[in-house]
């Protein structure tokens, strides 16, 4: 996702146009389009993720978003036995990012499948300097570093720690925002705040602690991890309410909300991402609603990054 819109959202400028002429990408974005679709009908005050899936209800074959993904799938597989050149291959990795979107749109559990899938196809690929200099090639390497940082902590606990520890890799997540800063400086502040946020939100996931330290033999860390979460919450609630950009804030809230301890911080968080999910009606801000409550919840002496990648929800 970009944070804001305009002639530079290679989403809308340069992968929607594809879809005129390259099927399988074509497909990615139907399936991801019927699926929203089919999920902007549920009530979005469905307590949790179970009872809005038991609401979903598919069109006929030709419009079932489960068959153009399976499809989309299916495509993949055929396309990459194939030799291409490196322009050639473009396709292949706007489709798997397509789907990876899919799989925030339904919550669905295939995010560290596709993940690995991008990986493979970008490797493959030769990196940033196999895709040539094309203004498609560029922006989907901004969006791949991205999706390499936000994507890490949800896979492993292991890939979490070396990618915040990083200075390259956290360097590259901001890519994409400075891009934007560029071609629309008068919202200079919107992506300040961003840059501000992400940058806690990797601060709270390597200053966490296992709960059994957060005790009152110990009141220090606790309030060290409450302070952060409350930090947090004071720059957020600092974003400018009448620009737009909070909807790229998603993964670093998630991260940040992992870390509360207290009930008014999770009753914030818990309304933030309700209210994320009345707007764009994306399911798996509903899924992560249910998580997090699973993480407060836990009684086990170990960190919620070991928690994490259980749950194979994809949040960005």
């Amino acid at each position: 996702m970009m944070i804001l819109d305009g002639p530079h959202n290679g989403w809308r400028y340069l992968i929607l146009p594809m879809a005129r002429t390259d099927s399988l990408v074509r497909d990615a974005i139907l399936a991801v389009s019927c699926f929203h679709l089919c999920l902007s009908s549920i009530n979005t005050r469905c307590p949790s993720a179970v009872d809005a899936v038991s609401q979903w209800q598919f069109p006929g074959p030709g419009l079932n978003p489960r068959h153009l993904y399976a499809r989309a799938i299916k495509g993949l597989h055929s396309r990459q036995l194939i030799s291409y050149d490196g322009a050639s291959q473009l396709p292949i990795l706007v489709t798997i990012m397509v789907l990876l979107t899919s799989s925030m749109v339904t919550g669905d559990q295939d995010f560290p499948i596709l993940f690995r899938m991008l990986q493979s196809a970008f490797d493959a690929l030769g990196g940033e300097q196999g895709l040539g200099q094309c203004d498609l090639a560029a922006f989907l390497v901004r969006q791949i570093h991205k999706l390499f940082v936000y994507a890490a902590p949800l896979i492993s606990q292991e890939n979490g720690l070396q990618t915040m520890q990083s200075p390259v890799r956290m360097m590259q997540v901001f890519e994409c925002l400075n891009y934007c800063a560029q071609q629309q400086p008068k919202h200079q502040q919107v992506i300040t705040t961003a840059i501000s946020l992400i940058h806690q939100a990797r601060e709270i996931y390597l200053n966490q602690t296992p709960p059994s330290q957060r005790s009152s033999e110990d009141p220090f860390v606790s309030a060290r991890s409450v302070a952060r979460v409350q930090a947090f919450i004071d720059t957020l609630q600092c974003f400018p309410q009448d620009q737009p950009g909070e909807h790229v804030l998603l993964w670093a809230s998630f991260v940040a909300a992992s870390d509360c301890t207290i009930d008014v911080h999770k009753d914030y968080f818990e309304s933030f991402f309700r209210r994320h999910h009345a707007r764009n009606g994306f399911m798996n801000l509903l899924k992560a609603v249910d998580f997090l409550r699973r993480i407060w919840g836990r009684g086990l002496p170990e960190k919620w990054a070991c928690l994490l990648p259980e749950e194979k929800l994809f949040v960005m």
